[in-house]
């Protein structure tokens, strides 16, 4: 069962992403829990996350469809997490940075580990709120501190 609890605007100012690319979510969600990369990561990046806003240390598959070579949309799955947007890169880590902008999320409840392919529906809620979607990146993000709850969020205007 799938239930949208609410809509959160967040400002967290310019921000770097930092964390790893990968072709698919369960490549990515594999390699992180079987090589112990969550907290690894966060080490290596040394701040503390929760600095940024809240949910900062929320672990975040960002995602996007970018043009490539030749000239089609390619789906890139990352996984790691956003940081001040002067935060080091650490080696074997990539990185993407975003200028100043809002990112509103939908938060969903979900019961009994179902999967759910969320990004319509929260795009849909988000729009519906009048937000205007300004990047093809969006992202879903999974508090430690929040069992059962995904954000999916778009930055918007």
């Amino acid at each position: 069962m799938l239930k949208t609890i609410k809509l959160h605007k967040q400002c967290p100012g310019a921000i770097k992403y930092i964390g790893k690319k990968y072709a698919s979510g369960k490549a990515a969600w594999d390699e992180w829990g079987e090589k112990g990369l969550f907290e690894s990561v966060k080490k290596q990046i040394g701040i503390n996350l929760t600095d940024l806003y809240e949910d900062g240390d929320a672990v975040v598959g960002l995602m996007c469809k970018r043009i490539n070579d030749e000239g089609k949309k390619k789906f890139e799955y990352w996984l790691g997490y956003f940081t001040p947007a002067n935060t080091p890169v650490p080696e074997g880590l990539e990185y993407e940075d975003f200028p100043p902008m809002d990112m509103v999320t939908c938060q969903f409840y979900e019961k009994d580990g179902e999967g759910y392919d969320l990004a319509c529906e929260a795009l849909s809620n988000i729009e519906k709120a009048g937000y205007i979607v300004t990047t093809e990146w969006w992202f879903e993000r999974y508090s430690p501190k929040r069992e059962n709850i995904i954000d999916l969020g778009y930055f918007v205007e």
